[in-house]
């Protein structure tokens, strides 16, 4: 049984690696659930860590700047009211 990687987005070493690991489960279909393919399971596991703490960075930054504009445009708001 072949698994397609669909709407993953994902680094090129990420997809690489989850190939390796569907790769190895095509390989060994009984020894996988003996740890033959742990190594590969890690390696994604480390690997999409990764791109977890980057896209978590990534939005808390978009976060905070969303956040100004909204202070900004409250803060003219205020002001106009204020006049």
């Amino acid at each position: 049984m072949r698994h397609h990687v669909q709407g993953v987005k994902a680094s090129s070493h990420s997809l690489q690696t989850i190939e390796a690991l569907i790769k190895c489960h095509a390989d060994h279909p009984f020894a996988k659930f003996w740890g033959v393919c742990n190594d590969q399971k890690w390696a994604l596991d480390r690997c999409l860590r990764e791109e977890k703490v980057i896209k978590r960075r990534k939005n808390l930054e978009k976060a905070r700047k969303e956040q100004e504009r909204h202070r900004e445009r409250l803060a003219a708001k205020q002001g106009l009211a204020g006049s």
